[in-house]
């Protein structure tokens, strides 16, 4: 039994003990439970009054706003993107066929003179996605203002972001995150942040001894999980495994929330350490929807067609519902309902992958593009029918599903035609006897992660030297 007298100083010294250990739990930047990884933004009359507003802009008057109507590629960094050698492309086409209104190409004018029996020509010159690559993200590099970046990227206001020059946004550096997420064998995990924000466990060092690899995406690609079981860890694994007397570094740079408006500044942002090679993940499942609002921003482009469908029953629905928005049923809905917004994603998700192996080329190292399928496409049998049901429960068309698969093909043809390297999961998901995705919020799991660990490493090894 504790004396009377005793009892208030053992009291005092266990509150300074627990005064002490909150902060030193604070010092080491370990925080407290975090949010979950499903998440949904129903930010689309957000974003079209901002492009709205953009447009209105130009027309009263700002001579320094770009043409909504010309191509952004045609400047003078034009013949630099020719150097590229990718898709550089003058067509002929029929004066009597009337223009799309899109603005991807600049026609011409026909001599005023020409007799009218005269057989005419008209050439156009078409901005193609080597010249669009460039000139975007030398744009976005140079032209976003504190408040454009605070329009285009809201991920900033997460209290676990922070700004980053090139990729706009990151994660805090030097932070812990406690996750419960009951489908994890251990009931959870921990997501370390290291000096530069990268979920990795250690640190860069100041050399740039040894091989070095870069590994951008979006939440996939981060990974719900631990930093060890991610897929860009179990791609360093082989690599160290290939080079047991050299220095092997994979650092994952991939944030949740990114798209290839961030993928493109990945160099911007990690070039200082000098990587040898940069692997691109690029999720098909929102990748294609969510380039569009930054190029139509910059470039002052019209909105595009809106789904108006209501969405309230998901988002109100099991938490599923919401991780099916996020992950691939807005994207559907988009495009399903303005297809030429669709022709638009595939540009630019071909602009990405050019632009980002043009990049790596002026530096010598390896690019590879990985294309990650979405649930309903990447394991059909165990994923289909739930999202097919989903998007019917919208009113939507379940066959939309279908045209962002046929934008993967098309996109994996035009970069393997630029002369790019590609690694199709598709085919290897789909043989996959073992459920790959979690269950929960169809993020990959932990079998996904190491699966496209060792494809991605089996494909890297067949990359020649640069």
């Amino acid at each position: 039994m504790v004396s009377s007298s005793l009892a208030p100083r053992l009291g005092l010294a266990l509150v300074s003990t627990l005064v002490a250990l909150g902060g030193a739990w604070y010092v080491l930047g370990i925080e407290g439970e975090q949010e979950s990884s499903i998440e949904f933004v129903d930010d689309a009359e957000a974003a079209r009054a901002a492009l709205i507003e953009r447009m209105e802009g130009a027309q009263d008057g700002n001579e320094d706003a770009p043409d909504a109507t010309a191509g952004p590629g045609a400047n003078e960094h034009s013949a630099q993107a020719s150097e590229a050698g990718e898709g550089d492309v003058a067509s002929v086409a029929d004066p009597d066929e009337p223009g799309d209104g899109s603005g991807d190409g600049v026609e011409t004018p026909v001599d005023p003179e020409l007799a009218p029996d005269q057989e005419v020509t008209t050439p156009v010159v078409v901005e193609s996605p080597a010249e669009l690559g460039l000139e975007f993200a030398r744009r976005l590099r140079e032209d976003l203002t504190d408040e454009d970046r605070a329009i285009l990227f809201p991920q900033l206001e997460r209290g676990s972001n922070r700004p980053v020059p090139g990729v706009h946004f990151g994660l805090l550096p030097n932070k812990r995150w406690k996750r419960r997420f009951a489908e994890h064998p251990d009931g959870g995990f921990k997501r370390h942040t290291n000096s530069l924000g990268m979920r990795e466990d250690t640190n860069p060092s100041e050399g740039t001894e040894g091989f070095c690899v870069l590994v951008m995406g979006d939440s996939h690609t981060e990974g719900v999980c631990a930093n060890s079981e991610s897929l860009a860890n179990q791609f360093e694994a082989g690599l160290r495994a290939d080079r047991p007397t050299e220095q092997v570094d994979v650092w994952n740079v991939a944030v949740g929330g990114y798209s290839p408006t961030n993928y493109l500044g990945t160099l911007d942002a990690y070039g200082h350490l000098q990587p040898d090679a940069v692997v691109l993940v690029f999720y098909g499942g929102n990748d294609f929807r969510e380039s569009l609002y930054p190029w139509r921003y910059l470039y002052r482009r019209p909105p595009g067609i809106h789904s108006k469908v209501d969405i309230t029953p998901l988002l109100e629905g099991p938490k599923q519902g919401v991780a099916m928005l996020g992950q691939e049923i807005n994207q559907a809905l988009a495009f399903a309902a303005d297809p030429a917004a669709g022709q638009d994603a595939l540009r630019l998700a071909l602009a990405c992958g050019i632009e980002l192996d043009r990049q790596c080329r002026e530096r010598g190292a390896r690019f590879l593009f990985v294309y990650l399928p979405p649930p309903s496409i990447g394991q059909a049998d165990r994923y289909r029918e739930r999202v097919r049901a989903g998007l019917a429960t919208l009113g939507g068309d379940p066959d939309a599903l279908e045209f962002c698969d046929g934008l993967a093909d098309e996109t994996l043809q035009g970069l393997e035609q630029a002369g790019v390297a590609t690694l199709d999961l598709r085919p290897s998901f789909a043989s996959a006897d073992e459920p790959l995705y979690w269950n929960a919020d169809l993020h990959l799991n932990l079998d996904g992660h190491a699966l496209v660990g060792q494809l991605v490493h089996k494909r890297f090894n067949a990359l020649p030297e640069r």
